[in-house]
């Protein structure tokens, strides 16, 4: 049930960033943990998932405890111009995120609020979010995501808040998977080995 209303989040996402277009991998470690495999290139990244997963015909989504998860591959490219740190990266991509959807909802108030964290692998993240006008979906009141920086790409994670989810809850998940995140050169040993992030 939960993946019919994501579709909806999916096409606002497609329509924003343009992701890698590469299969879905999932390495299961046990009944409980698992690391999604997300190839960019020549790499590949890495992020733990713990709890039931269900995999979607969308390469780039898929469900985690019956929450949906989606990452984001953007080159930092453009938005290094004009910054060179981190922080400022990533909140010079969210402002262009924020400019195309406040055109897409010109009809409505329409707001982005960011927030800027340090993840336990001291990797600097900007944490954002914003709420859907209430004549676009009743199922999902907004859509919450996360970004940091991997070598020469923005990695994002994002995920809609459901109208029967908790926001603390759904902000928590993104935050600890987020934090997660490596890159590996062998994902088969993933299982087996301990990752230092």
């Amino acid at each position: 049930m939960i993946m019919k209303y994501f579709f909806y989040f999916i096409s606002i996402v497609q329509a924003l960033l343009a992701t890698n277009m590469a299969a879905q991998s999932l390495i299961k470690c046990s009944d409980k943990t698992s690391y999604w495999i997300i190839p960019d290139n020549k790499k590949n990244y890495a992020i733990k998932l713990t709890g039931d997963i269900d995999l979607s015909s969308q390469h780039d989504i898929l469900n985690v405890n019956d929450m949906a998860l989606q990452y984001i591959l953007i080159s930092k490219q453009q938005y290094s111009e004009k910054a060179d740190d981190d922080k400022t990266i990533l909140l010079s991509y969210i402002a262009g995120e924020t400019d195309y959807l406040r055109s897409k909802f010109r009809q409505h108030s329409f707001d982005v609020y960011p927030e800027v964290l340090l993840l336990d692998s001291d990797q600097t993240a900007v944490f954002w979010y914003f709420y859907l006008p209430e004549d676009k979906n009743k199922e999902v009141k907004a859509q919450l995501f996360i970004n940091t920086m991997a070598e020469e790409t923005i990695f994002g994670l994002g995920a809609p808040l459901f109208t029967e989810n908790e926001f603390d809850s759904v902000k928590s998940f993104l935050i600890e998977t987020l934090s997660s995140l490596t890159t590996v050169k062998n994902p088969e040993l993933l299982c087996n080995t301990t990752i230092k992030q």
